[in-house]
């Protein structure tokens, strides 16, 4: 995998993911999904696209109205097959303080082979 390439990808991912979320995402209750995607740049991946989202918590879940859900997902299109690996759960803020840490696009970068590897088997 060509991490410098990818690593690229993911900071302006990330970058646009931060801008939609202070925008759109409120500190508490629903929302509609929040997500920033681009094409895979690594044709040695088993998948078409990457998709970083942030969703609200289902009313089962312990504190559904200020915890979101940060996921990374990996798309083999044009079939509609996915995968998803969770990030972190946690607050409009934790989850913005997360994605502005350093390490959060080397996080995420190592996540990618392993959604493509879950995609290898459809």
């Amino acid at each position: 995998m060509n991490s410098g390439i990818m690593l690229t990808k993911v900071v302006g991912v990330i970058a646009e993911l931060r801008e939609k979320i202070e925008k759109d995402v409120p500190p508490e209750g629903p929302y509609p999904l929040v997500y920033a995607e681009f094409k895979n740049p690594d044709k040695n991946l088993c998948l078409t696209d990457v998709m970083l989202e942030l969703r609200a918590l289902p009313e089962y879940i312990d504190n559904y109205r200020t915890h979101r859900l940060l996921s990374c997902v990996g798309y083999k299109l044009p079939v509609p097959y996915k995968s998803t690996i969770t990030v972190m759960k946690g607050t409009k803020e934790e989850v913005l303080n997360f994605l502005s840490t350093p390490e959060a696009p080397d996080r995420i970068v190592a996540l990618i082979p392993r959604l493509s590897d879950n995609l290898e088997d459809v």
